[in-house]
């Protein structure tokens, strides 16, 4: 659990975030009925014991030392109040002044906050976000987006979603083939927006969701997702339900339609473990929601194409989703993995010296108080 503490802003220097498509672009799209939350993230980082000589803890030498955390400041169904976003970084207990920015990746609306550790000899790190985040509903015009055909030119802020992308490898042999297998080699026979409703019912229909989606380390702690991806997805036809989001997410690509996986928190979920859901992007339109999660819970109600499905597109509940990021593995050369090598959303680069150590995941969550004028 995160314990209470008071967030200190450090030099915060946010870029100028240029305008994006992820807001609808016609009012085939709509978003209304918006739920303010306050997420606070704590990641650490915990240099551990020798594993022959219990007594010896290794230490952490660092000086200059990247650290990194995924920031959406404006999705699709979501936006940050970048002016109220706080961030601390602790080096054994203390706060310390810090580098902190946030900046660009290649990925339409995401960034990464990112902290420099200055110059620290000691055993563990902590880092904290401080975030207010709005979610909203969705409510799409069906019979608009249907109509709506494939393009030549997809705009330049969703050519990252057409790639691929670690634990969606949308260009490997494997995710060609069960595409081809799938539409018979017709995807592009249909509008995008129908082809996104039916990848998703393939999926459905063929995939079986099992196991739990995190993995807890030897303390009780969060340590990583349990993700494989599309192609161990493909292999077994069974995992996660991140590995089901990897694997719809790589088709709509491998077919030629952006698409990306959301990961965050159902607040509906008493547990507040991380989810993830989907989103394709369907031309002069905006993003579609995807949560596969409802789908899989009520398989006969996506028989029908023409019709509309629980959790694609419109969707009444989409605002109590708040996604924290488009990657289970930061898009950068960073060490983002704890003991079991499972992805933690987070990385850091341990420079000049690296030790062994355990990396977490912490975060709480809350429905924000109204704010007064």
């Amino acid at each position: 659990m995160i314990r209470m503490m008071t967030i200190a802003l450090a030099a915060l220097a946010v870029l100028p975030l240029a305008g994006t498509a992820s807001p609808p672009l016609s009012d085939a799209i709509k978003r209304y009925e918006p739920i303010e939350y306050q997420l606070i993230i704590e990641g650490r980082v915990t240099a551990y014991r020798d594993r022959i000589e219990a007594e010896n803890q290794y230490q952490l030498t660092l000086e200059g030392a990247p650290l990194v955390f995924p920031l959406i400041p404006d999705g699709a169904y979501h936006t940050i109040d970048m002016a109220r976003l706080k961030a601390t970084l602790e080096l054994d207990d203390v706060a310390v002044e810090s580098q902190f920015e946030v900046l660009p990746t290649s990925q339409a609306d995401g960034r990464l906050a990112r902290f420099v550790i200055p110059k620290f000899s000691g055993k563990h790190i902590e880092f904290f976000l401080d975030e207010f985040v709005t979610s909203y509903n969705a409510r799409v015009d069906e019979a608009r987006l249907r109509a709506i055909p494939w393009t030549e030119s997809w705009p330049p802020e969703v050519s990252a979603e057409r790639q691929p992308q670690r634990y969606v490898e949308s260009t490997s042999e494997e995710v060609k083939q069960l595409l081809e297998r799938l539409t018979r080699g017709k995807h592009k026979d249909v509008a995008p927006f129908l082809l996104g409703k039916e990848l998703a019912r393939q999926v459905v229909n063929n995939f079986q969701v099992s196991g739990k989606n995190y993995y807890n380390d030897q303390n009780g702690q969060f340590a990583g997702i349990e993700v494989e991806g599309a192609v161990k997805a493909i292999e077994k036809m069974r995992g996660t339900s991140h590995d089901a989001v990897c694997l719809y997410v790589a088709l709509c690509r491998a077919s030629g339609l952006p698409a990306r996986p959301v990961i965050g928190i159902d607040m509906k979920d008493k547990s507040k473990e991380l989810i993830s859901w989907a989103e394709f992007f369907v031309p002069s339109a905006g993003w579609v929601a995807v949560d596969l999660r409802r789908l899989f819970k009520a398989p006969g109600r996506a028989h029908d194409i023409m019709r509309e499905w629980p959790g694609v597109g419109s969707n009444d509940e989409l605002n109590f989703l708040v996604p924290i990021s488009y990657h289970y593995h930061p898009p950068a050369g960073v060490r983002a993995e704890g003991r079991a090598r499972k992805p933690l959303l987070w990385g850091w680069q341990p420079v000049p010296v690296s030790v062994p150590c355990d990396q977490v995941l912490n975060w709480r969550i809350f429905k924000a108080p109204k704010r007064g004028s």
